[in-house]
């Protein structure tokens, strides 16, 4: 099929794959049922799904190498890669909440000079259907009037830029 017109080769194609027939093993039919989903989610109760934000496929191993440390070497975590290779998704199992709860509220991650977004993990998703549109980062204004500089006007400014999750203030405000 290397020459030829590509409408006849679409044509014999289509044609040889009408001639295929399946055996009674392949005719099988996949079922499965919530309730065995019910129970993977319970297992992976401390698990989150992240993404490597990198041109370049990242590989499980390096990820794993670079956060554990990062997140304080926490016990009995394992990362496993998912999803196609070029897309950087990785599922990192924790032992506990404590350890979870760390990574995710931690600061912001990277790998390299790639960012590390994390989500909580849903076992009902795709790795398709996972959405990556919003990451925490932290931000410093500088040479703020001296009146803004309390806890209600740095928020007010800080809305200016997006949703603010937290304001660091010392004890006077």
């Amino acid at each position: 099929m290397a020459g030829g017109s590509s409408s006849g080769s679409k044509d014999e194609m289509s044609d040889l794959l009408g001639c295929l027939n399946l055996t009674a093993e392949e005719e099988d039919v996949f079922i499965d049922s919530d309730d065995e989903v019910e129970e993977e989610a319970n297992a992976t109760e401390w698990s989150l799904i992240r993404k490597v934000l990198s041109p370049k496929i990242v590989h499980s191993t390096t990820v794993f190498h670079a956060m554990k440390p990062a997140w304080g070497n926490p016990k009995g975590l394992e990362v496993r890669s998912v999803g196609e290779k070029k897309d950087n998704l990785f599922i990192a199992d924790f032992e506990g909440k404590m350890e979870k709860k760390g990574a995710l509220e931690g600061s912001l991650w990277m790998i390299s000079k790639f960012t590390v977004i994390l989500q909580d993990y849903d076992a009902k998703l795709r790795p398709s259907d996972v959405l990556f549109d919003r990451m925490s980062i932290w931000v410093r204004i500088l040479n703020l009037p001296f009146g803004w500089i309390n806890a209600k006007k740095g928020e007010k400014a800080a809305r200016a830029i997006g949703l603010v999750e937290q304001i660091d203030v010392n004890d006077k405000g």
